[in-house]
């Protein structure tokens, strides 16, 4: 008997509890975290926590880069900052409109597909659209007018040169001084091929394709933030082989559900203003930790950081909103999942087409 394709590709259970090794892993991770905390501090300190969202994505671009030589580091962060900015600016400006649900809906899937495409395009590590879709969405659904857009762009944009500067001031460390040294004395190989431009134009078009369906089928149901299924629709299609794909959309369920029960925990906790910016620095940490070895440990982290970011600008009924992230996932999975296996032959005959020249 012939086992359909679609069971071939299905993980298997010891893919998820599959962990990698930690390749120095704190280092990007204390970076990440104080290029996170300081900026929310500060608008804390001053009374504008409602305006924490604009400078955390805006400080997203210390995530990029790991394990890539210093400069390029640096210059892949400055690339991606300038896009996270971007996208919150639009995001708000989109805001400030009054636009529709649908319209934001929309939106978000054409930068999902541009983001997809331009980060493909220039190779940035970790790939996909992921910060770009949700820096974009998260600041489209707040409340703002037009002078909020100045506001936006002033601390996303500071924060990004903030982080900019953590991520400098790390690389005159002792410690990233030998691992640069380390890494210029070993043989150096030829940098991998990158995807072919068919293959870039695939997965732009996956990325919008799942974004919009997730967002307007989220919507239908009268789910309050359709950006989260957005955002774990475009999560799955980063990966090299299908399998791959289906392996980190499973990691995306389950590890969403495991972190609800964690957020659920610290969004009962009565914290005060420092208390929630401690946790999200914590949990920043341990995601990064995690994030390259195992995605759904990561998302221990991921999902409530988000959540806790949430709290600390707009509080919601708790119950509301564990169980709408709940539900926005599995939309979002459950429709790229089905995308990535009717378009598995396709993308198949086109990584085998890049092979041969």
């Amino acid at each position: 008997m012939t086992t359909p394709t679609s069971a071939l590709l299905l993980p298997k259970a010891k893919d998820f509890l599959r962990f990698g090794p930690h390749n120095g892993a704190h280092r990007p991770a204390i970076r990440a975290a104080v290029a996170v905390v300081v900026p929310l501090a500060v608008l804390c300190l001053i009374g504008r926590p409602e305006w924490g969202p604009y400078a955390v994505f805006g400080s997203m671009l210390s995530v990029y880069g790991r394990g890539i030589a210093r400069h390029a580091r640096l210059r892949m962060q400055a690339e991606t900052g300038l896009g996270l900015v971007l996208c919150v600016v639009l995001g708000v400006a989109l805001a400030a409109l009054g636009a529709a649900p649908v319209v934001n809906i929309l939106a978000t899937a054409m930068i999902a597909a541009v983001a997809s495409a331009v980060a493909d395009r220039r190779r940035w590590q970790p790939g996909g659209p992921i910060f770009f879709v949700f820096g974009f969405a998260v600041c489209a659904w707040m409340p703002a007018t037009a002078s909020t857009i100045g506001i936006a762009a002033i601390c996303a944009g500071v924060s990004a040169l903030f982080a900019l500067a953590v991520g400098y001031v790390g690389l005159a460390l002792p410690a990233a001084r030998r691992q640069a040294r380390a890494a210029k004395a070993a043989p150096q190989h030829p940098a991998a091929a990158g995807p072919s431009p068919a293959m870039i134009a695939l997965h732009a078009g996956l990325c919008g394709v799942a974004a919009a369906l997730a967002g307007l089928t989220s919507y239908a149901l009268g789910l309050g933030f359709s950006y989260w299924a957005m955002v774990a629709a475009v999560v799955p299609v980063v990966g090299g082989s299908t399998a791959a794909q289906l392996l980190r959309a499973g990691h995306r369920v389950i590890g969403t559900m495991l972190g609800l029960v964690i957020a659920a925990g610290l969004l009962f906790l009565p914290l005060n203003l420092v208390g929630i910016v401690v946790v999200i620095g914590l949990l920043q940490i341990g995601a990064e930790l995690t994030v390259a070895r195992n995605y759904s440990a990561a998302l221990l982290f991921i999902t409530p950081l988000a959540l806790m970011m949430m709290h600390l600008t707009r509080p919601l009924p708790v119950g509301e909103v564990l169980r709408d992230r709940a539900i926005d996932t599995i939309i979002g999975v459950l429709v790229t999942a089905l995308l990535l296996l009717a378009t598995h032959r396709l993308r198949k005959r086109l990584r085998a087409a890049a092979a041969a020249g």
